[in-house]
This record gives C-alpha cells, sequence and structure tokens, in this order.
C-alpha cells in the first residue's frame, strides 16, 4: 500500500523546495495499491474538491507517494 500526499504550492516556489512547510495546502489522499494508481487517484480525488476546481493560475500540484507496511513475501521456501 501507499500513502498520497498532495502539495499545492506557488509557482514562486521550486518544485524541490515545495512541501509540507512551504506548500499553500497540504492534503492527504487515499491510500492505493501501486504508484500509477496513485497518480491518477491523486489527481481525481483533488480535482472534485473545491480546492482543485478553483486552483489559481499561480499554483500547481506535487503529489509525494510514499510506501506503507511492509510489503507481502510470496512464494518464498526453505
Amino acid at each position: 500500500m501507499f500513502t498520497v500526499i498532495l502539495f499545492v504550492c506557488a509557482l514562486s516556489v521550486q518544485a524541490s523546495a515545495c512541501g509540507e512547510h512551504t506548500a499553500v495546502y497540504v492534503i492527504k489522499a487515499p491510500d492505493c495499491k501501486n504508484e500509477i494508481a496513485c497518480a491518477k487517484v491523486s489527481q481525481a480525488y483533488l480535482a472534485s474538491t473545491r480546492l482543485g476546481r478553483t486552483l489559481g493560475e499561480n499554483e500547481y500540484l506535487k503529489i509525494r507517494i510514499e510506501r506503507t507496511g511492509t510489503p507481502a513475501v510470496v512464494g518464498i521456501t526453505n
């Protein structure tokens, strides 16, 4: 599983500096099963919110995807 954090940052903030302390908004999106699904789901999630429908021309979205928990181990025998 993966956790998704969305950062809405001002265009004046470099992408490498966009994070918890510099974002205009920080949003926890729903968890997902893989990185590609996370990217798709998180954009759709933000678009479904009032914030997503009113993003300004001077703002951009940055998505952070973090692995959560311990991955399952399948097919290993001793």
